[in-house]
């Protein structure tokens, strides 16, 4: 048996290396020895020349290497700042051509909405249109307006309107009371707000409607005739119904919309402020009649401090002319825009970015697509150079470092390597004694053989020890060297080497009484005669180690099963005492205690917790590495289930901020078999994850069917910091957090969802994670689990028609799932004040979500706008678990959905049902 290259010796003293350093050595002096004449002059003159130049010929060709390596490296890094700052243009380019099309978007829904008002409303405000016709002309042609009071207030001025019509001019001051309100429900944030929108102009360039911020800009110059009549020259300047009066206040075309008016977009000072800002005209039709325009105002350094702020180098919007639509101005705009025209900017395709250069500067430019904008980013040279600092200094210092050891490890080769061996061979080749002094000092046993009589030739003292102690054991080892090497196979990497092992002593003395050899022997020619030459070393101490290494590795397995034993049993009596604690200190919460008290209690509390789960996860991961943790099925509501976990971090999600939902799929059974203690121990680690790094937005629970297995599958949704590619593929690993920072901010172990990957196994399922950084994280997981038997759930609510009111679609669909199977007929709508349009018996119950903060006000019996005096629940995140009657109302949590049933029952008796289908109210406009 072979061990060369294992055991005690590294594999520089291995015999195989032993044999191709030192017997060759040996085999060459075997002349000398014998006497022979060997001039050295020549060997020792190759030995000392060729080495060096191969040497420093090597060194040369790998410094032009590394030479090569850092142009390379140089070139790579000018393409990437030139592919990032391409990046960065068309991402600007995309974020400014959706800012665009998000404003056109908001413009035609008030177009949209300005129409239908004018087509189908105008009719029921005739009244109040006369009225206001007699107000207008007796303030002068003003009057301020407004539908009711949730509108806006608007401004309607008008210029020599006494040619108009009375019908003409009620039907306009009519849509001016209408736009009021219109422009309410139009607008609820985005590009364009409700502030933004400047006046409304007809057609004739002589009645305005002017919002709050416009009106204040006119009434700040007085509205006397010539004034009056100057206003009205800007207002159809900026709606594009007359020459500009200045060269700033040009509105250039944006894209047909159809027909032969278009949106108009162009840049002018603010009416208000005097700031550039983006003008936008919008014409405004009923059928094929143009009834006006809108005219909006956005300052540019919005849209180009949030498109922009992140674009490195000079990053500019630019119009044909020249003009600096968003960024600073170039020091020559003119020379500018012409370069752009040479470029042919204008008359490549929406999409493609231009490269050129240009006096030293890189011009990068892109169509922005609807309009004639070009984005423009330039750099130069010395932005590529010093943008990349870091990376250029890192670069040359390693090339150089690599430099300067690759010529500091040739010299040391040279001098301290090639430079005594060639030393050493001389003093080899000039005396025969120093031969045999090296062969004699070697710390291994060598020998020479005849092969044809089995007798040493050339022996050193420590071979001649081995052969005496072997003959003593009644081995006679020359003879026995000689058989085992011609039966040995060849070595495999040296083939002229055989390694072979020879043992000798008294096997029944015990294995200390055991020598072990390890030969290495090759064949050589001596004197024209076969010689063996061998090389000993004694493996007695080497097997033995391993013996003993045997022996301390089944202690030390031993000792770990023993750990495993007591960690568990530590970590079991450990939570039995926590628990009192933890009881104790909620009754402690209970009693009279000073502000800074409860917030000391509240750390408290929080370091038991934290202490309490820790000890948790360490007592799971040794029952699983033991095989002890049960994984029993038994029957449960799903539904349930999900209620007690988010009720359980409802408040931590409140005292954040965040929002706690859930929502069960409709084609799940109410009940199913499996192991809800560790469905539930996955399901709470999972949330309690969402909602710590969750620091504002929601978290959402899902139940849905399973698509791997039959069961189900829960997801946890969060928009919490998020995960890169690496850290998902390491987080279900024993002791890894996403960074090194989650424990410091966060605290735990990473020992959470390792035990959750563990226990998903163990219940025949799987969970993994998608995540965005900045965005947020999914958590899904799916186990086994079966339909449970038994009869059909309980429908108390039949006959029991129920008007459910949330502005929250998620859950408006959960509670209309809940009260569907309860067997009600619901009534959906997202406001209160639409329950008045149903026309439904007065005793119809109200159940009414708040997230947080009321929708309309607490209804009352009676309420004037309700209808009817049935009875109210208030369904909230913080409302008591129990139904709670007060002020005339019912409270319940969203996360009992069975106080809710009982709430529902207590209230009045179940009816036939309903067999037509469910309602849903739509919003309404107006």
């Amino acid at each position: 048996m072979s061990r060369a290259g294992t055991g005690l010796l590294p594999p520089s003293l291995t015999v195989p290396a032993v044999m191709n350093r030192t017997l060759d050595r040996i085999v060459e002096a075997l002349p000398r020895c014998s006497g022979r004449a060997v001039d050295p002059a020549g060997s020792l003159r190759a030995l000392r020349t060729h080495p060096r130049r191969l040497l420093y010929t090597a060194g040369v060709l790998v410094s032009t290497l590394l030479l090569c390596a850092l142009s390379v490296a140089a070139v790579q890094h000018v393409n990437a700042f030139r592919d990032q700052r391409v990046q960065e243009l068309v991402r600007a380019r995309d974020a400014l051509q959706a800012h665009l099309a998000e404003r056109e978007s908001s413009q035609a829904r008030l177009s949209n909405m300005t129409e239908f008002v004018w087509e189908h409303r105008l009719a029921s405000e005739q009244a109040t249109a006369r009225a206001d016709l007699a107000a207008f002309k007796a303030a002068g042609q003003r009057l301020q307006i407004e539908h009711d009071a949730t509108s806006t207030p608007l401004t309607v001025i008008g210029e020599n309107l006494d040619d108009w019509q009375p019908a003409q001019l009620r039907r306009y001051l009519a849509l001016a009371r209408l736009l009021s309100a219109v422009s309410r429900l139009a607008y609820t944030g985005g590009v364009v707000s409700q502030g933004s929108v400047g006046y409304f102009l007809d057609t004739s360039g002589r009645f305005a409607v002017l919002n709050p911020g416009m009106e204040a800009a006119v009434a700040s110059q007085g509205l006397d005739a010539a004034q009056r009549e100057a206003w009205f020259v800007r207002l159809r300047a900026y709606a594009n119904l007359n020459p500009p009066v200045l060269p700033s206040d040009t509105v250039s075309s944006l894209h047909p919309l159809g027909g032969h008016e278009v949106a108009r977009l162009g840049y002018a000072p603010h009416p208000l402020t005097g700031e550039p800002s983006l003008v936008s005209s919008y014409p405004v039709h009923a059928g094929n009649q143009l009834l006006g325009h809108f005219v909006s105002f956005e300052p540019t350094w919005q849209p180009g401090q949030s498109l922009l702020h992140d674009v490195g180098g000079q990053m500019l919007v630019v119009a044909p002319s020249g003009h600096v639509v968003f960024g600073s101005d170039p020091p020559q705009p003119a020379a500018l825009a012409g370069a752009l025209h040479d470029a042919g900017v204008w008359t490549h395709a929406y999409g493609r970015v231009t490269h050129y250069w240009r006096h030293g500067q890189m011009y990068l430019a892109t169509l922005v697509q609807g309009s004639d904008w070009t984005v423009l980013s330039t750099f130069d040279w010395r932005e590529v150079l010093f943008g990349g600092h870091s990376l250029w200094l890192l670069g040359l210092g390693i090339w150089a470092v690599l430099m300067v050891s690759l010529w500091l490890l040739l010299l040391w080769i040279d001098r301290r390597v090639f430079a005594p061996a060639a030393a050493h061979a001389g003093q080899i080749y000039a005396s025969e004694q120093l031969s045999r002094s090296l062969i004699e000092l070697t710390p291994i046993g060598l020998c020479l053989l005849d092969m044809s009589d089995a007798t040493p030739v050339i022996q050193n003292g420590l071979a001649h020890r081995h052969a005496a102690a072997a003959a003593e054991a009644g081995l006679a080892l020359y003879p026995a060297l000689i058989s085992s090497y011609l039966a040995a196979p060849a070595n495999g990497q040296l083939a002229e080497i055989r390694e072979f092992e020879v043992s000798h002593g008294d096997p029944t003395a015990g294995q200390q009484s055991l020598r072990h050899l390890l030969v290495g022997a090759k064949q050589a020619e001596f004197g024209g005669r076969q010689v063996l030459l061998c090389a000993l070393q004694d493996l007695t101490a080497r097997v033995e180690l391993e013996a003993e290494q045997g022996r301390l590795r089944g202690e030390a397995e031993a000792a770990n099963e023993a750990k495993s034993r007591f960690l568990a049993t530590m970590s079991h009596e450990i939570r039995t005492p926590l628990h009192g604690i933890l009881g104790h200190l909620e009754l402690l919460g209970r009693s009279r205690l000073d502000p800074e008290q409860k917030v000391r209690l509240n750390r408290i509390n929080q370091s038991a917790d934290s202490l309490l789960l820790i000890v948790n996860d360490v007592l799971d991961v040794s029952r699983i590495e033991s095989g002890q943790l049960g994984i029993d099925a038994v029957g449960f509501d799903p539904v349930s289930l999900i209620e007690r976990v988010a009720l359980l971090y409802s408040p931590l999600a409140l005292a954040k901020g965040v929002d706690l939902d859930f929502i069960v799929d409709g084609e799940l059974a109410s009940r199913y078999s499996g192991a809800v203690a560790r469905i539930e121990q996955v399901l709470r680690n999972l949330v309690s994850n969402a909602v710590k790094f969750t620091q504002s937005g929601r978290v959402e629970i899902r139940l849905l069917p399973a698509r791997q297995i039959a069961g189900l599958r829960f997801e946890v949704a969060d928009s919490g910091i998020g995960l890169t590619d690496l850290q998902q593929q390491r987080l279900f690993q024993p002791f890894v957090q996403a960074d090194a920072s989650i424990g410091s901010r966060f605290g735990g172990t990473g020992l959470g969802l390792s035990v959750c990957r563990q226990l998903c196994e163990l219940m025949g399922g799987s969970i993994d994670v998608r995540s965005t950084p900045g965005v947020g994280s999914v958590f899904s997981f799916e186990v086994r689990a079966q339909t449970g038997a038994g009869r059909e759930p309980l429908r108390p609510l039949v006959g029991r028609q129920v008007v459910l009111v949330s502005a929250v679609i998620t859950w408006r669909e959960e509670l209309a799932r809940r009260l569907r199977r309860w067997g009600a007929t619901v009534y959906t709508t997202e406001q209160l004040s639409q329950v008045a349009t149903l026309d439904l018996p007065e005793a119809t119950a109200v159940v009414v979500f708040e997230r947080n903060l009321p929708v309309d006000g607490p209804p009352r019996p009676h309420q004037p706008g309700l209808g009817h005096a049935g009875p109210v629940f208030r369904v909230r995140a913080d409302a008591p678990l129990r139904a709670l009657f007060r002020d005339g109302q019912w409270w319940v949590s969203c996360y009992a959905g069975q106080s809710l049933l009982d709430a529902l029952i207590a209230t009045g008796p179940g009816e036939e049902a309903d067999t037509g289908p469910d309602v849903t109210v739509a919003r309404m406009i107006g």
